[in-house]
């Protein structure tokens, strides 16, 4: 049997420095040529999720099999996928294909990337180039002038925000586990700050709304990371809360409160609660009743049955519509397993933050697609941020 040489492991470890300073580049350019370029830049982003299926593919050829934990995942993403792809079969449409194919992409990129041994060593590229475009990004919105709306290289300030928010994941995880009064946990301070500083100057509520409760999330861990049952719980509850502000959200324009709330929103934002949501979710609610169980189609939009151009701007109603109740559960499902395959790691500091930033994103949205579909160029950070926190999950001793 021939035994690695030190030479092939240093020459292991200097690709996997390179691949993953490779990522850290096509990943925000992944973004930043969807929102720029549109359809065109998809191919970008697609070869970023397609990276990840890649691992899977070589992992398997390799040892011949894949780690039971990762099939755990994989099987709780057939249902969503076949329900899709079904769906598609009997509504075809590039767009039926499109959507059936992002979710598989996704789950592959996940997937892929917790076969990586995230280490110190492995987060560095990361760090930096996201930290780059953080400063770019503050620097661009002061020497405009501190504008109150920025959307930077974005399409819309929305998607910056949450840009802004993800790409904070790292440096903020760096800050907390680089050593006391070290130069890169001050970068990491600034990097992160400067993550807070575009959250701000883009004026993205949802983001702000997701960010919050991200930061509860991750100060509430130790309580509800006690036992499994809380911690299953505590998903459940976001779930719950979820629905319920979709719910809400279509009541306010008819109650004394939601008037109030939109009176609070002008005075302390400047801006509307009612931002043009209400217009149009009642008519989405009434088509997914029409069809409640398997909806319209996977290839279904809103504007079929609104009579606006807009999105769902809503996750739970566009999967509803798209797939029904069955479909939206099928995706609630394979949300809960990868929250489930958390609790192994609770202990773990990178799993605390990649499990609250998690759980903001569900509430977010409530108010915008992107794990998924339509910003999905922003949407793959927060695969990423899962598949950190599942990869060091799955190192943690049982």
């Amino acid at each position: 049997m021939n035994l690695p040489t030190t030479q092939g492991r240093l020459s292991v470890a200097r690709s996997r420095i390179i691949a993953l300073n490779l990522l850290g580049i096509m990943i925000p350019a992944a973004t930043f040529s969807r929102n720029i370029f549109g359809e065109p830049g998809s191919a970008v982003l697609v070869s970023v999720l397609l990276s990840g299926s890649f691992l899977i593919l070589g992992r398997a050829a390799q040892n011949a099999s894949l780690p039971r934990r990762l099939l755990i995942i994989l099987l709780a993403a057939a249902p969503v996928i076949i329900i899709y792809a079904v769906s598609t079969l009997f509504n075809p449409s590039p767009i039926a294909l499109s959507n059936t194919a992002q979710i598989i992409l996704v789950v592959g990129f996940m997937t892929g990337l917790t076969l990586i041994r995230w280490e110190w060593v492995l987060l560095k590229p990361l760090f930096w180039i996201f930290s780059a475009i953080l400063f770019l990004h503050v620097f661009w919105w002061f020497m405009a002038g501190t504008p109150l709306v920025f959307r930077g290289f974005m399409s819309h300030p929305n998607s910056l925000g949450l840009f802004a928010l993800l790409l904070g994941f790292v440096p903020f995880l760096v800050f907390l586990l680089s050593p006391h009064l070290s130069a890169i946990k001050y970068v990491a301070a600034l990097s992160a700050l400067s993550s807070v500083v575009l959250l701000y100057a883009t004026g993205s509520r949802a983001t702000w709304l997701a960010a919050v409760f991200a930061l509860v999330t991750f100060t509430l861990w130790p309580f509800f990371s006690r036992t499994r049952f809380r911690f299953h719980v505590t998903f459940l509850l976001v779930v719950i809360i979820a629905f319920a502000g979709t719910w809400l959200y279509l009541l306010a324009p008819n109650n004394a409160w939601g008037q109030e709330l939109q009176k609070l929103s002008v005075q302390y934002t400047e801006q509307n609660f009612f931002s043009g949501r209400q217009l149009f979710w009642g008519d989405l609610e009434r088509a997914i009743s029409n069809r409640p169980w398997l909806g319209h189609g996977a290839g279904s939009v809103a504007e079929t049955f609104t009579g606006y151009t807009w999105s769902s701007h809503n996750l739970y109603l566009q999967t509803a519509l798209q797939v029904g109740l069955i479909g939206l559960s099928t995706l609630i499902l394979l949300l809960w397993v990868i929250w489930g395959q958390l609790w192994r790691g609770r202990q773990s500091t990178v799993v605390r933050i990649s499990g609250a930033y998690f759980l903001g994103v569900l509430i977010h949205e409530v108010f915008e697609v992107s794990l998924t579909q339509n910003n999905l160029a922003n949407g793959l950070l927060i695969w990423l941020i899962l598949a950190l926190g599942l990869s060091y999950a799955w190192r943690a001793p049982s």
